[in-house]
Formats: structure tokens, sequence, C-alpha cells
């Protein structure tokens, strides 16, 4: 009785974050009418607007969300399973937030009138600020609603960890801290960097571009903190209070790796009727999904034996700049 009373709870609750979200989209979206419904919906638009997770889509995410979590109400399933839904449910109303504040900032503010430097900086300025930085939102709002009180935090990963953790995580028989751990799979990354650059790419090219390494830096960091703090921090300390730590981990390296796949792409392919692109291209994005759950996992792994996102940042930060230094030191 008492746990059938918890998934009503949870369902009616999950219910808030899909009312507010409908509201705040139909006051902002109605009235400007910046942007028509075909180009809302558009391949442009999601890949272009700063997410590919637009508000119409969080919002259908959202709603399929409350209808899985109605059904299960009436299922004998634990309700751990509502628990994870309705955290899905949240972080869907926080990417809704995030998208509404982006798009606001790119069509309801326009680009003041001005020399030609003056637009350029402010280009600048949303490409290496807001095209991560407004995601802060959204993560605030998640950490109010799951991580509000001391009780909430306890137990949690939301802190800088242990990195002196004796961990047989490379060797069982060998076991060493998760600090020399972390160095030696950032060395690992960063070898095949290199090695992926001189393949492609001349000498030459990073030493044009080296004054890019610190904004590329700050940019990999922010990124990095941004997507561990979600994964890592929310998620994994929401998953792992109902369900085994390592049932808990899968799971969130499997949203980490849906996260970085692009499966929208290839309905593009099915629109055009392109049989071919369209299984290449499924091919390839679930090599991206399988390679990112691993490295999810990795972190996750690392998050939970040292109870903190400290190290995990700083692998994830590792390998975002080595992909930059596989590329020649470009965004």
């Amino acid at each position: 009785m008492n746990e059938n009373n918890e998934k009503k709870k949870i369902f009616l609750t999950s219910l808030i974050p899909l009312a507010v979200s409908v509201i705040i989209y139909l006051c902002v979206k109605i009235p400007s009418r910046r942007l028509s419904l075909i180009d809302i919906i558009s391949m442009n638009n999601l890949l272009y607007s700063g997410l590919l997770f637009p508000p119409e889509l969080c919002i259908i995410f959202m709603f399929l969300l409350c209808l899985l979590m109605l059904i299960f109400m009436f299922l004998p399933v634990k309700s751990s399973v509502n628990s994870v839904l309705y955290t899905l449910q949240i972080c869907g109303a926080g990417y809704f937030f995030i998208e509404i504040f982006y798009q606001f900032i790119h069509f309801a503010i326009p680009v003041p009138p001005g020399s030609t430097w003056t637009s350029h900086w402010i280009n600048n300025i949303n490409m290496y600020f807001l095209h991560r930085s407004h995601q802060y939102i959204g993560l605030i709002f998640m950490l109010i609603v799951f991580f509000r009180t001391p009780f909430q935090r306890e137990g949690s990963t939301l802190y800088g960890g242990n990195i002196n953790y004796i961990s047989g995580f490379l060797d069982p028989k060998r076991p060493v801290p998760w600090k020399y751990i972390a160095l030696k799979l950032a060395g690992y990354f960063f070898i095949f960097s290199i090695m992926a650059f001189l393949l492609r790419h001349k000498g030459g090219l990073v030493l044009q571009n080296l004054y890019m390494i610190i904004p590329l830096f700050l940019g990999a960091l922010n990124n990095s903190f941004i997507e561990e703090l979600l994964f890592r921090g929310i998620f994994l300390s929401r998953f792992k209070s109902v369900m085994d730590e390592k049932y808990a981990n899968y799971l969130q390296a499997l949203l980490f790796g849906l996260f970085h796949s692009q499966f929208i792409y290839l309905s593009v392919a099915l629109s055009s009727g392109d049989t071919k692109g369209f299984f290449i291209g499924l091919l390839i994005q679930t090599g991206i999904l399988i390679i990112y759950t691993f490295i999810g996992w990795i972190f996750g792994r690392a998050s939970l034996e040292t109870k903190g996102i400290g190290l995990s940042t700083f692998m994830h930060t590792c390998i975002v700049m080595a992909i930059y230094l596989s590329k020649g030191l470009v965004y």
C-alpha cells in the first residue's frame, strides 16, 4: 500500500514540471511568433538552435515519461523505476528552461547595431560563454529539486572526492590510488589523439593554433564540469539511492552514451529515402553510443569509488582537450 502511495506521489509530482514547461512555452512562443512551427521542428533548428533538444522535444519527452509513470502505477514494478523516470522528467524540465533561455538570447534579443568588431566580439562571447554556460540554469534547477537539504546530499557524489582512494580498477592484483589511474588513462587518450592528428594533419597546424590552447582549455573544462555534474553528480547520486550502485552506474553511462550519440541525424536519411545512408549512419551512431557509454562507465566507477566528481572531471577535460589536439587545436 505504501509503495502504491509512493508511486502516486511521484506521478503527481512529475506533472508539475510538465505543466510549468507548457505554460512557459505558451507565454514565450505564442506572443513573439519569432519562429513558425515549421522552423521549430526543422532539422536546421534542431542542429543549430544551440542544443539537440529544443523545447518542443523536451515537452514531448516529459509527456511520454508521465505516460510511462501512469502505466507503471498499475503494474507490479518497483517504485525505483518511477523514481528513475521522475529524475529524467526533472532533467527534461531543466533542459527545457535551458533552451527557452538560449532561444530567448538568440531570437528575442537582437544583436545591437555597431561596427564589425562589436558584432564579432558579441558572437565570440556567445560561442565561448552562452553555448555551454547557460546550461547551469537547468543544473541549478535540478540541484534545488534533488539536493536542497543536507539529508539529500548525504552519500551523493557532488564533491571533489578522495583522489587517493586505492583501487584495483586497472589491475586488481596491484591496486593504486585513483589519481595515478586518472593520469595513466589521460595519457592513453593524449597518445591516441597525437597519433590521430599525425595521420590526418601536418605538425604545423598545432603551432599555428597554439594561441587557442587557453580558450579551448577553459571551454573543455566548462563542458566537462557541466556533464560530470549532470551524469556523475545528479544522475548517479539519484539512481544509486534507489538501486544497486552497479546498475546505477550502468544506467547513467547509457544515458551519457545516448546524450553524445546523434541518432536524430538518421531522420534525414529516412526522409530522403537513402536506405544505405541510414544503415551506415545507424552503424556509426551505435559505435559512438558504445564508446561513450564505456567512457561514462569509467567516469562513474571513479566517482563511486572516490565519492566525488573531481577526478572524472579531470579525465573528461583531458579527453576533450585530446579531441581538440587531434583536430589541430580547433573548436
